[in-house]
């Protein structure tokens, strides 16, 4: 599985990336559990998170949501003459 993931010495940006890899993670393999070893199938996933945090008078909210498609085919052709 492939992320971009970014390093920020920015710790709020550090802590939006990090969520965004958690959903991202969850909707990947969420959806490649489903598809288990099926040969033709699509499945897709997806995860959401909302983050509210409160310090004294001021709330930050964050929201994050990733969606994912994996899908397989797989045919099989005879080539025995006729």
């Amino acid at each position: 599985m492939s992320n971009t993931k970014t390093t920020s010495t920015d710790p709020k940006a550090a802590k939006r990336a990090k969520n965004t890899d958690t959903v991202l993670d969850l909707a990947t393999s969420t959806a490649k559990g489903e598809l288990g070893d099926a040969t033709n199938k699509s499945v897709t996933a997806a995860a959401t998170l909302n983050v509210s945090v409160t310090e004294n008078d001021t709330t930050e909210d964050n929201g994050h949501n990733a969606s994912v498609t994996i899908g397989v085919t797989s045919s099989t052709t005879s080539n025995a003459k006729k």
